[in-house]
């Protein structure tokens, strides 16, 4: 089998950077490393906490980008709720 970064280097490197803080590659890595290491914990294990790390990352950002949203658009009368 080919190794890990051997998969990866035919993409450009911001390509690879924008992959990099999304859930589902570090997810599928997982997968993967569960497929060829045959269950080993140990193996699954890193890939998988990065998934749920980017994962939370990323709600952080939604929630946050949504509250400042609400705050603004009910600072300002933005809602648009006028009859």
């Amino acid at each position: 089998m080919r190794s890990r970064s051997a998969r990866h280097t035919f993409w450009p490197g911001w390509v690879q950077a924008a992959a990099a803080v999304l859930p589902p590659t570090h997810g599928i890595a997982a997968v993967r490393a569960l497929a060829e290491a045959g269950g080993s914990a140990a193996a699954v294990a890193v890939p998988a906490l990065w998934a749920l790390l980017t994962g939370a990352g990323w709600l952080a950002a939604a929630l946050t980008a949504f509250r400042l949203g609400s705050a603004r658009a009910r600072a300002t009368h933005a809602f648009g709720f006028a009859a």
